[in-house]
């Protein structure tokens, strides 16, 4: 059988789970509980849509996804088109990470591919490449999660992110980024420092020979302080990318 035919296949078996699974477990939008969507296109108008890169630091926005003027970073800009003060936001990433609902892992990818468009990275005109990038350029970075944690969950929320936004931009996916210390969840710290300190050393790249060069899109569900970005970020450039972008579901 062609590799062509395999192909086909898998795309047929895996419309059919998704229409089963559709029938057994519908979907409701989080915001007017309409079925079909986790957001409706009603509901999608309601919220905003961020197309501005910010400093994690000071919060600030910054000109022409640039690095903020007061805050060095490891990644050049930081994209998220929501706001995590959004309950409606709030309440699907929750679900998503906790209720292990991975199916609304594609719709939150299709916000952030948006704020990609509307930040005038991605061309519209050709979903293969970014304006001044080939699609060969770039690679997508999922945040890695360590093994324990991974085992605990089932799946890592950020390469669900990842492979959408992968498949949908034809731009491939790198998984070679790894976590190779159990850490403290960020979640239970405050305190920006302690968050910094907690992280370092935690992530590894396996593979440089595919990193080096390139630009990488680092994904991840949330940003909050910016400390778990800013080590992979610092990790990838080490490993010799030419420029690490960041993009979250929210901040």
């Amino acid at each position: 059988m062609s590799t062509f035919h395999c192909r086909e296949i898998k795309i047929i078996l895996s419309k059919a789970l998704n229409f089963i699974l559709d029938l057994l477990f519908p979907k409701f939008c989080f915001g007017c509980k309409k079925e079909g969507l986790y957001v409706c296109q009603d509901c999608a108008r309601q919220i905003q849509i961020n197309h501005y890169s910010f400093c994690p630091t000071c919060k600030n926005k910054t000109s022409h996804l640039k690095k903020c003027s007061l805050h060095k970073t490891h990644a050049k800009f930081f994209l998220s088109p929501f706001s995590y003060d959004n309950a409606m936001v709030k309440n699907m990433i929750h679900s998503f990470k906790y209720e292990f609902i991975k199916s609304i892992g594609p719709e939150l990818a299709r916000f952030m591919i948006r704020s990609l468009e509307e930040s005038h990275l991605l061309d519209c005109q050709s979903a293969n490449r970014l304006p001044g990038h080939q699609s060969k350029e770039l690679i997508i970075v999922p945040v890695p999660l360590h093994k324990k944690r991974l085992a605990w969950r089932g799946f890592n929320q950020s390469e669900i992110l990842a492979k959408e936004i992968s498949k949908n931009l034809n731009i491939k996916l790198f998984l070679d980024l790894k976590r190779n210390k159990y850490t403290k969840p960020q979640i239970e710290m405050a305190d920006i420092k302690e968050r910094a300190e907690n992280i370092i050393g935690a992530f590894i790249c396996e593979n440089t020979k595919k990193v080096k060069g390139k630009t990488a899109i680092l994904i991840d569900d949330m940003i909050t302080t910016g400390a778990t970005i800013e080590e992979c970020a610092r990790i990838l450039k080490k490993s010799g990318a030419k420029e690490v972008w960041a993009l979250t579901v929210a901040k």
